[in-house]
């Protein structure tokens, strides 16, 4: 009898810290993953222009009265420089151009730490409905976490309930509506970020390289814009990718599509899931394979290998969706 006792009350310890365990790890997971959980402001502060870290980082602004305009978002912690080649050639097409710097960046990391997702998705919105009445067609291009910024004005302003602000059409490259997504798309492609709201805690900033861009490639002699990792940011935008995912079908206005397969920033399989939950039925998917390269396989707009490409075809679609 006390041998059985003995066992019942090992086995009842057992179950005991399983249990304190298991409830542990879920109220982590939750904590960082649960968009319930987590509220922010929509509050933002502009980059301060008469502090750009490099005169490329300023916004290009070429309105010229011209019957359509592009606005071009840059990705996380990047500037206008991303994308001065495509306004430059915009600009020659007789196009206005709109290339905003968003806030806190393009200027010193420390403006970045108070910046939301929120945030830059308020400005930019902000941005685009200045601009968006002067014109018949207006396009939204956007890079990386510009992409993602540019379905969520496409979801925000749908065709069908707003049919005089919607974007005539929009060109997505490398945008994430995901940074991990196991259980739906297995894919972990950074596991760091699902404890990145716990890392905040401790830091604002993780210094170092910019693992984003590698190394040894024309994105990086390219680049402008910060070095490092900032996790509450990135906590940020994880949660708001969760909203801009769960809204694709919402999207019913054209899209251009363009991602690498090997992109080790943001999981390829970002390009079949927009390409099979937006409502768009005019849409054109441009893949990349571009083997082993050095560098990260992400700013398509910055490599020799995809640039002029991703740009031929992208003004090509725009010309031909029916006005």
């Amino acid at each position: 009898m006390k041998d059985n006792e003995r066992v019942q009350n090992v086995l009842g310890r057992v179950m005991f810290w399983v249990l304190i365990t298991a409830g542990l790890i879920s109220g982590i997971i939750a904590y960082n993953e649960a968009p319930f959980l987590y509220w922010e402001s929509n509050q933002y502060m502009e980059s301060d222009l008469t502090k750009l870290m490099d005169e490329r980082a300023a916004p290009i602004y070429s309105i010229q009265g011209n019957k359509k305009a592009i606005l071009f978002i840059h990705g996380f912690a990047g500037t206008p420089a991303t994308f001065r080649d495509y306004a430059d050639l915009a600009i020659k097409a007789k196009y206005d151009v709109i290339v905003p710097l968003l806030p806190g960046m393009g200027t010193t990391p420390a403006d970045m730490y108070d910046q939301t997702f929120s945030g830059w998705c308020r400005y930019i919105q902000e941005i685009y409905l200045k601009y968006r009445k002067n014109y018949k067609e207006f396009y939204i291009v956007g890079m990386s976490m510009g992409g993602s910024l540019a379905l969520k004005l496409a979801e925000n302003f749908e065709a069908a309930k707003t049919p005089a602000l919607a974007p005539t059409g929009i060109a997505v490259i490398s945008a994430p509506v995901f940074i991990n997504s196991l259980f739906e798309s297995g894919v972990v492609m950074h596991p760091a970020a699902y404890v990145c709201r716990i890392i905040s805690l401790f830091t604002n900033e993780i210094d170092g390289d910019y693992s984003i861009y590698g190394e040894g490639g024309a994105d990086v002699r390219r680049w402008v814009g910060y070095n490092g990792v900032f996790p509450t940011q990135i906590q940020s935008i994880k949660i708001g990718l969760k909203r801009i995912k769960d809204d694709l079908s919402k999207i019913t206005i054209p899209v251009y599509m363009a991602q690498a397969i090997g992109d080790k920033v943001v999981n390829f399989k970002n390009l079949g899931y927009i390409d099979t939950h937006i409502a768009s039925k005019i849409k054109q998917v441009r893949v990349f394979d571009l083997g082993g390269a050095e560098h990260k396989q992400h700013l398509l707009v910055l490599l020799d290998e995809s640039s002029e490409v991703i740009y031929t075809e992208m003004m090509e679609f725009f010309k031909n969706i029916p006005k």
